[in-house]
């Protein structure tokens, strides 16, 4: 049985705790963000193979000092469903992707994404 490829967007919520301990910015050194945990989840329960082939995206302010709460990422994931498709037979994302996650940090929602979520700084900068 082959496996389909899924673009979904996610909503994830981070506790206060993990807000004043993690970041959500990636350029900064620290392995301790919001979104590296994220991706090490994705990676670690096979939902991708690797970040840059997976057309990964963020929307949302992730300077230091924003509130990470209800930041959205759009990612192709893998997916039981040809064409992809939010009913039952579809892989349980929430359930898998916050096994992966600590605590403080989970995926709240999901639907599927035709297009790549816009990173607001792309227009900011632009």
């Amino acid at each position: 049985e082959s496996v389909g490829h899924e673009r979904i967007a996610a909503n994830e919520r981070v506790s206060e705790e993990a807000e004043q301990t993690a970041r959500v910015l990636m350029e900064d050194e620290s392995d301790n963000t919001v979104e590296r945990h994220l991706w090490r989840a994705l990676l670690r329960v096979g939902l991708v193979n690797s970040i840059a082939t997976c057309s990964y995206s963020r929307a949302g302010r992730t300077d230091s000092g924003v509130s990470a709460l209800g930041q959205v990422i759009g990612v192709r994931v893998k997916s039981n469903t040809t064409p992809p498709a939010s009913g039952s037979m579809e892989i349980d994302y929430l359930s898998l992707l916050n096994s992966a996650l600590p605590d403080d940090i989970r995926a709240t929602s999901w639907a599927p994404a035709a297009e790549p979520v816009q990173d607001d700084r792309e227009e900011e900068e632009g």
